[in-house]
């Protein structure tokens, strides 16, 4: 059940940060939270039993340190080659960037090359983000992905259609781009909720759909050097 608990928090809270006036987003958006409630019934299998029949086989490239490092190193293409990686893994057909709101991951929990798991790929790339949920087993330590990207300790953070991480946020912010990482509950020590995002795109698609974000980061924050 973690993982369906893992699915419900990268979800349940984000849906509060639609645009003002559609109301079509929201719809397709409940559609999505219907189709994660269905997953975890459809079986008496426990998850772990459940997602090792279902989770896609390991790619050779894909690592988490990979995935957290190339959109620092490399800018939009480093954000776009993990997120097409990603994307290829799960046989998620669409190109970065032409759908928001979509599962990616839906037949399963991608399994990375290093062993660890993502539970949940959300694509709102269309608004600069991706928005993914790392299992807890094995554990990938907070502590350890921060040092890596040299992630510091932030205040509360919005994007479109993902505020958070819950709790625990660090940032890495490089090449106009933001590795946002934390947890989703308080007092993890696992890294489990990371959001990768296009700065430029983000804001802009915020000022184009005036979304009134709750937290303020993203028109201060370009992150280019």
């Amino acid at each position: 059940m973690e993982a369906d608990l893992l699915l419900g928090e990268l979800l349940g809270a984000r849906w509060q940060m639609m645009w003002r006036k559609e109301t079509a987003p929201i719809a397709r958006l409940l559609s999505i939270i219907t189709m994660i409630a269905t997953v975890g019934v459809c079986s008496g299998m426990s998850w772990r039993a459940h997602s090792e029949k279902m989770q896609h086989p390991a790619t050779h490239s894909m690592t988490l340190e990979r995935l957290l490092t190339l959109p620092l190193l490399q800018g939009e293409h480093g954000l776009h080659q993990v997120t097409r990686e990603v994307f290829d893994a799960a046989g998620y057909a669409e190109a970065p960037g032409t759908l928001n709101g979509e599962i990616v991951n839906e037949r399963g929990p991608l399994m990375l090359a290093d062993g660890y798991r993502l539970n949940a790929v959300i694509d709102y790339t269309a608004a600069g983000v991706l928005s993914i949920a790392v299992d807890r087993t094995p554990c990938f330590r907070l502590e350890n992905a921060a040092r890596i990207v040299g992630a510091v300790p932030v205040g509360p953070v919005s994007y479109p259609f993902a505020e958070g991480p819950n709790y625990d946020t660090r940032s890495a912010v490089a090449n106009g781009v933001d590795v946002n990482l934390g947890t989703f509950s308080p007092g993890e020590m696992c890294l489990t909720e990371i959001h990768l995002v296009d700065i430029e795109r983000a804001s802009k698609f915020v000022a184009e759909n005036k979304l009134d974000l709750p937290a303020k980061n993203l028109s201060s924050r370009d992150g280019k050097h």
